[in-house]
């Protein structure tokens, strides 16, 4: 607190506080003034300086004078002067003087309060309202003087306390010079010298001090970006609490102010950053009530490429030792040795701050890098932000797993060259055709070269034909022959007895990890035996109609009701249970809307395919039925009869014709013929060695949880799913306790040998707040399958 004497005059206190209220209306705004005073019997004036930005078309100034006594009270604008004295406003012995000004010019408006007491008097209240406003006016002093400078040259020193908020009068400071601008907590106190010279305003030499209220010490929580270049001008917002602006407010990053210092408010502060060397920087906020430091919260980088690459939108890790996996694309799978490829595309990311630069041609290295070729070279440089990609085919010249290392050589400060190792399978591949009309059974190479006969004594009537990774298995009329996959081992007598006179009833076969099965299109059953030809059951599945095709999956059966090839056919399915039979037997599981003459079966680990032999056409369906397609493949499809699949295609054989053709799974594009060297007279069945079973588990790509109000939602993405026959999920109440499946069926699977899917399955049977733990099993057909997790809502993958 300042005091000052003035000859005997008692101590003067004036303390003035500003606050500031204003209305919903525009036009309505106010603000408010209350001045205390104490005086004895002098002359006091009341200078008001106000600025507005814009016209006004009304300025109403109200003056309540408070505990009033005998005393005189006027309010009188002095700038623009007054024409006479038609402006001055002047009161005796009232407690209200309101005045209104119209028109009021942009700039200022000078305003004088007088108050001439006639007799000693006490303490007094002034209350000033200033409203009906329509642009904020800024104040520029309000200021208590003596009324007679020239007896009393020495100015009053007086104190100004300031509200901590002034939402709506803003108070700018006198003219002057600064002398101690940073305010010190505690003292908070500023200090300049007065040299306003304005005419007929009075003259304010001397010092005269500003009191703000204490400010509490501002905190930082949050910098946003929290990195950037050494140039500097990264845009950042910084978060906290008590940024309260005033000129002692200052924003530093590593003992540089930010530029473009903006306050947003008191919990946001935005800027740019200042160039500063490389490094953690501290970020400092320091106003009149304290300082706040982020210790480290903004690193500079020096300008530089930063490289990632992804397969499958799955970062790659730079080691050349690494295992390469079917996820991020770096094993290649599973392809057979002649004339099949398997492409896999990377994306290079450029993330850091400078241009990426690449050496290329990429290189590929390592055992079988022959084996690998980059057959798309990617571009550079690579902005910052910016991705380019690559190719690489896998052609493998030999069975077996191949392995290779692709080197890329950059300007990575730290992964040059970016270094990963890739592989792939190559296996030999054949086709296994019977030919009903030449009595025998035929091989060749996937591509149809190297065609031979296959060296068994033929007993006429080879209808179709199975192949597992051990043997070969054919119809022949009544019975079924086997012989090891080299052509050794002939078993004319495998089965015998099964069908119904001389004419084939045998029709089809096909077999699985324990047993054979075949069609009889006389007894319009399905039978089973075991593989080594021991336990036949011609009845095994009874009640079909004509089945030519049969096929299966590690859960059920399939077969093609042909119904003489005029109707319309059916596909037929039951379930294999673990007892060794067929159960939930559905003789119309798919009917056959359009195409006639189903005949040809095959199924991968998504679809269901066969051959419409009337209606020449190749049709598809999803393995729960759902989404048929009749036209699936219309091209080269003379007559067709037998189906097979392998990984990456589908192969067909139209009867009572050499001709064999193939497609691209999934999405059956790329029909073409297959020229074999030494065509058959009859086409009539075809197998494709099955693709060996390399790649592990379903390929998983994510898994996680999230509760949603009353359930939990899994979700999963597969990259591929060779071998999977669908999914069921665990669940626990800890991450280590004992899990309970609960999905009461086995989850479909949607993707196949080369491709994945994504997943979502919704658990309700859940208590709200309770945290739950899932583990994924990827099912293979046995009782037991791989695991994936555990993961909860609070711990995805």
């Amino acid at each position: 607190m300042s005091y000052f004497q003035i000859d005997t005059l008692a101590i003067l206190f004036l303390a003035l506080v500003l606050a500031a209220t204003a209305t919903a209306s525009a036009g309505e705004r106010s603000s408010n003034i209350f001045i205390q005073i104490g005086a004895l019997g002098t002359q006091y004036k009341y200078p008001i300086d106000l600025t507005f930005d814009a016209p006004q078309s009304k300025v109403r100034i109200e003056v309540k004078w408070t505990d009033l006594e005998t005393s005189h009270l006027r309010l009188r604008r002095v700038i623009p002067a007054p024409s006479l004295r038609d402006s001055d406003e002047e009161v005796r012995e009232l407690k209200t003087i309101v005045v209104t000004y119209e028109n009021v010019s942009a700039g200022r408006l000078y305003l004088e309060i007088i108050h001439q007491p006639n007799a000693s008097v006490t303490a007094k209240n002034i209350e000033i309202t200033i409203s009906q406003y329509t642009k904020l006016p800024k104040m520029i002093k309000l200021m208590p003087c003596i009324g007679k400078p020239e007896a009393q040259p020495t100015p009053l020193l007086n104190r100004v306390v300031l509200p901590i908020t002034p939402d709506d009068f803003i108070s700018e400071y006198p003219t002057g010079s600064i002398v101690n601008e940073k305010l010190i907590p505690g003292t908070d106190t500023w200090e300049w010298q007065m040299s306003d010279d304005t005419p007929s305003v009075l003259t304010y030499p001397g010092s005269v001090q500003l009191m703000l209220p204490v400010l509490s010490a501002p905190t930082i929580t949050n910098i946003d970006p929290n990195q950037g270049l050494t140039t500097g001008g990264t845009d950042v917002t910084i978060t906290g609490t008590n940024f309260i602006y005033s000129r002692a407010l200052t924003v530093a990053i590593g003992g540089k102010a930010l530029t473009d210092l903006n306050v947003v408010s008191s919990t946001q502060i935005t800027g740019k950053t200042p160039a500063s060397v490389e490094g953690a920087k501290d970020v400092v906020v320091d106003n009149a009530g304290g300082t706040a430091t982020l210790i480290g919260g903004f690193t500079y980088k020096v300008p530089a490429p930063e490289m990632d690459v992804r397969g499958n939108a799955i970062s790659i890790v730079d080691n050349p030792t690494s295992t390469p996996n079917t996820a991020d694309g770096t094993d290649f799978g599973t392809v057979p040795v002649t004339s099949y490829t398997s492409v896999h595309t990377f994306v290079i990311h450029n993330l850091g701050t400078d241009n990426l630069n690449l050496a290329v041609p990429i290189s590929i290295n390592g055992s079988h890098s022959s084996d690998f070729t980059v057959t798309q070279q990617p571009t550079t440089p690579i902005e910052p932000n910016k991705s380019t990609t690559f190719q690489i085919t896998f052609d493998p010249n030999a069975a077996g797993l191949r392995s290779a290392a692709v080197s890329i050589v950059n300007n990575d400060s730290n992964e040059n060259p970016y270094d990963f190792a890739i592989q792939g399978t190559g296996y030999n591949a054949c086709l296994y055709l019977s030919d009903i009309s030449c009595n025998s059974v035929l091989y060749a190479n996937i591509d149809g070269t190297n065609t031979n006969a296959f060296g068994y004594s033929g007993g006429g009537g080879e209808t179709n034909i199975a192949v597992n990774a051990t043997n070969v298995f054919w119809s022949c009329r009544t019975e079924i022959k086997k012989a090891n996959l080299d052509e050794s081992g002939e078993n004319p007598d495998f089965i015998e007895g099964i069908g119904v006179g001389y004419a084939p009833s045998v029709y089809d076969v096909a077999v699985n990890a324990t047993h054979i099965f075949w069609t009889n299109i006389y007894t319009n059953s399905i039978g089973r035996a075991n593989l080594d030809g021991s336990g036949v059951n011609t009845a095994f599945i009874t009640g079909c109609s004509r089945p030519f095709g049969v096929a299966m999956n590690p859960t059920h059966i399939f077969w093609t009701n042909y119904n003489g090839g005029t109707g319309i056919g059916t596909i037929g399915r039951a379930k294999l249970n673990g007892a060794g039979g067929a159960t939930e037997i559905n003789q119309s599981f798919i009917s056959c809307v359009t195409k006639r003459g189903p005949a040809g079966l095959a199924i991968n680990g998504t679809y269901i395919f066969w051959s419409c032999r009337t209606d020449n056409t190749i049709a598809r369906a999803k393995l729960d039925g759902s989404e048929i397609k009749e036209d699936f493949i219309t091209t080269l499809c003379y007559t067709p009869f037998a189906v097979d699949v392998n990984d990456s295609h589908i192969f067909w054989a139209s009867a009572y014709s050499p001709f064999i053709s193939k497609a691209k799974l999934p999405d059956g594009t790329e029909v073409q013929g297959i020229t074999l060297t030494s065509p058959p007279g009859n086409a009539f069945g075809l197998a494709v060695t099955p693709t060996p079973s390399t790649r592990t588990a379903s390929g998983l790509v994510s898994l996680q949880a999230k509760f949603i109000k009353d359930h939990t939602t899994i979700t999963w993405k597969t990259a591929a799913e060779l071998n999977i026959t669908g999914f069921h999920i665990w669940r626990s109440k800890t991450k280590d306790g004992e899990y309970q499946p609960i999905t009461g069926y086995l989850v479909p699977i949607q993707g196949g040998a080369t491709w994945g899917a994504t997943y979502e399955y919704n658990d309700f049977a859940i208590v709200p707040g309770t945290t739950y733990w899932y583990k994924l099993q990827a099912m293979d057909g046995t009782e037991s399958g791989a695991f994936q997790g555990p993961i909860s809502t609070d711990n995805p993958r």
